[in-house]
């Protein structure tokens, strides 16, 4: 490559390479972009810098052949050996494998007394000084512990926790921490009084001198649950957050424990995090979202105000007044003003900034549930553990994003299911007999499609827009005749503005018998031939009127009471058909009655549904071994320990047929039902019932086997019960004691 200037002729030194330059483009900053054959892309700078994209940068491809600038200023490169890349500017950093962390699989995230940040991973332990990674090899037996929790005392002094104990860390040396009772160190919080510690046996205050256990409190002092998830000083007092026990606080000085909630299903949450401001403090749950406590009023806010999850694994505010949260959903920010005033007010709709892949996130699915899993460092950047390594953020780089002028198009309308040509007047004339119309719609913004905002509505119809969605499809029953006016309008930015929209006209031409005429002719007739029998009726039963009145009166009293008797008697008859009268659960009738419901939901919706059917292993020889009556006693323990175990009220468990169950989970994805899998399998076997004649085991144990089908792809009924059955046949076939769910068309099999 050459350039021209200042009359003279000089050559671009490509790092003692000479590439073959295929093409060349200058983008709106004064950067030139440079293609090369085999070398890569390029970037030739204003003040004569030149810089390399490598393949670590994401950057796929060496032979670069075509390049582009769109009206977004994303800039897309075109190879001939790694496709097409899409590349534009992002506020969010990644650190994960490409940069040399030990796994993708991020957990905690910690900056002690000297800056360096403390990274966690399911692969052991690294600390980041901002310039490189650094290993901490751990003395242990366990090849690659998972390090859960980090916390500092005394001073340069850095306490591990990870799944195999506590390890203490300083410049000097490494070497193996107090052993508690129980090795799996969710939370370190580090305090004046010691460092307290959450483990899944409930929670231990520690000495840093000599790590004499100072404290403890578990279920013998009041927790309802012993598995800790965040440990925050506040004032005098340690909060608490418990799984499925609610939150707590603790008084160091006497040992008093005081639950934060005492009704349900505040009492019964899984509380992972805590922040406090001026305003009281913001507790992150999992199920029931973002909760704001001020004296005894809570304010709940969850996905039905906008939210994108129900579950928060962290609260970080930055300098301009948001709250950053990390999800399973993602990381978020919401303006903390917008909260305090939508508590007040529900009637708007939370505007909410959604990071994704577009923003520079390698996977946007976050990480919790150990202490601490986020960070606000000392130069005020975010970090969040994610399962695509760890997110740096930089709340002050973020851009305003404005509200952008996109195109938007009526994509396609179907009407009876029949798709609908669409002419360039985006008019529409519709027979008679409309049951269904599905119109959907797209907002073109190829920087970020996932976050475009919609609301639409249709004129003649509904006078009011839709709250904001991302859903891109709206359906329309049983519409009556008449002129309308669909609006559908789209927005990029977090503000109330829409400047972008697609009008499409519609009209619904009525039968002859449906025209004014016909109906206020049919009317008058009516309406006629009804006064003049009414009179003739009057006339012939004048005489006879108080009579047939006291006889209505009595005969309507008297039927109104056996009608009573017959609904009582109908409605405690239904009730006992849908139970199964052994187990005390719902039997096969009513799952049948309730999959066709929710198969029916999801695919309106497009939801996910999971379906787990559950076989007791080996329980023919259990009822020889035992007897029947030891064998229906056993049905009746497994039976109320899925009831239990399970904490939608969405969720359905049934009995199928003999040992099996069967458990239906709407709206549930592969994660959520390998969760509720793993926890009926724990919890049955947790009953401990004794199974001598067992191969599999010495107590009870159950197969599990499953389908999880995605949104928009819902198969027939009889194939998810197809698929679940044969995905239980697979479990039993490999031994038992086991889960086998499918998804997608293919099989996730963990050792289980």
């Amino acid at each position: 490559l050459f350039i021209y200037d200042d009359h003279n002729l000089r050559a671009i030194q490509f790092h003692d390479l000479h590439p073959d330059v295929r093409t060349l483009l200058m983008d709106t900053f004064g950067n030139l972009w440079i293609g090369t054959a085999g070398n890569g892309l390029w970037r030739y700078h204003p003040n004569r810098r030149l810089e390399h994209l490598p393949a670590s940068t994401g950057f796929s491809g060496t032979t670069v052949i075509s390049l582009l600038i769109d009206r977004e200023n994303n800039l897309w490169a075109g190879t001939l050996d790694g496709g097409l890349n899409r590349l534009s500017s992002t506020f969010v950093t990644s650190i994960s494998t490409l940069e040399h962390l030990a796994s993708d699989y991020a957990l905690s995230v910690f900056e002690d007394s000297s800056g360096r940040i403390w990274l966690g991973t399911d692969r052991g332990t690294q600390f980041w000084d901002g310039h490189t990674l650094h290993t901490i090899h751990l003395p242990t037996d366990v090849p690659t512990p998972s390090t859960l929790s980090f916390a500092e005392n005394p001073p340069g002094t850095i306490w591990i926790g990870t799944n195999d104990g506590i390890y203490i860390w300083n410049p000097h040396h490494v070497k193996r921490g107090p052993r508690l009772p129980d090795n799996r160190i969710r939370v370190l919080l580090a305090t004046r009084k010691g460092v307290w510690v959450g483990t899944n046996g409930g929670v231990f205050l520690v000495s840093p001198s000599d790590y004499r256990i100072l404290g403890q409190w578990t279920a013998e002092n009041g927790l309802a649950s012993q598995q800790i998830h965040t440990l925050v000083s506040h004032g005098d007092q340690i909060w608490i957050g418990t799984s499925g026990g609610g939150a707590y606080q603790l008084n160091p000085v006497n040992g008093e424990l005081k639950p934060l909630f005492d009704t349900a299903p505040l009492n019964q949450s899984v509380v992972l995090a805590f922040y406090f401001d001026d305003t009281g403090v913001w507790i992150g749950t999992f199920g029931l979202g973002l909760l704001h406590m001020n004296g005894k009023r809570i304010v709940r806010f969850d996905r039905s105000d906008g939210l994108p999850d129900d579950g928060i694994f962290t609260i970080l505010p930055d300098a301009s007044g948001y709250l950053w949260m990390n999800s399973n959903r993602g990381i978020f920010r919401v303006k903390k003003a917008d909260l305090l005033t939508h508590a007040r007010n529900r009637s708007r709709h939370l505007r909410i900034r959604l990071l994704g892949t577009a923003d520079g996130l390698r996977n946007p699915e976050g990480n919790g549930g150990n202490q601490p899993a986020g960070l606000r460092d000392h130069r005020g950047n975010l970090w969040f553990p994610t399962m695509g390594g760890f997110a740096v953020i930089q709340p002050e780089s973020v851009e305003k994003t404005r509200d952008r002028q996109i195109p938007v198009i009526i994509e396609k309308v179907t009407v009876n299911d029949r798709p609908i040509r669409l002419s360039n007047e985006k008019s529409l004339v519709i027979g008679p007999g409309v049951h269904r119309v599905s119109i959907k719609f797209t907002g073109i913004f190829l920087t970020d499609p996932e976050n475009v905002l919609y609301r639409y509505r249709l004129e003649g119809f509904e006078d009011n827009w839709t709250r904001p969605t991302r859903t891109n499809r709206v359906v329309y029953s049983n519409l009556p005749p008449g002129h309308y006016r669909f609006v559908v309008q789209a927005t990029t930015g977090p503000s109330e503005r829409f400047p972008s929209q697609a009008i499409l006209k519609m009209w619904i031409k009525p039968y002859w018998y449906e025209q004014p005429l016909y109906r206020f002719g049919l009317t008058f007739l009516f309406i006629f031939f009804i006064a003049l029998a009414v009179r003739q009726r009057f006339q012939r039963s004048k005489r006879h009127q108080a009579r047939l009145e006291q006889l209505v009166r009595e005969r309507t009293r008297a039927l109104q009471d056996a009608l009573n008797e017959l609904e009582a008697a109908n409605r405690r008859l239904e009730a006992l058909s849908y139970m199964d009268g052994l187990t005390g659960v719902p039997n096969r009738r009513y799952f049948e009655e309730m999959f066709l419901r929710e198969w029916n939901r999801a695919q309106r919706l497009n939801l996910t549904l999971a379906l787990l059917i559950i076989d007791v292993d080996r329980f023919k020889r259990f009822n020889d071994t035992y007897g029947h009556l030891a064998g229906d006693d056993c049905l009746k323990q497994i039976a109320r320990t899925i009831q239990n175990t399970l904490r939608r009220g969405t969720d359905v468990v049934a009995r199928y047929g003999g040992d099996e169950f069967v458990v239906m989970l709407p709206d549930v994805d592969l994660k959520g039902a390998w969760t509720v899998a793993h926890a009926l399998k724990n919890a049955i076997e947790q009953l401990t019932i004794p199974h001598e004649a067992s191969d599999v085991a010495p107590i009870v144990t159950v197969s599990i086997g499953g389908i999880v089908v995605p949104g928009g792809g819902v198969p027939s009924r009889d194939r998810i019960l197809e698929n679940a059955d044969a995905a239980l046949y697979t479990a039993k076939h490999k031994g038992r004691n086991r889960i086998e769910i499918q998804a997608l068309g293919h099989r996730d099999t963990p050792d289980s």
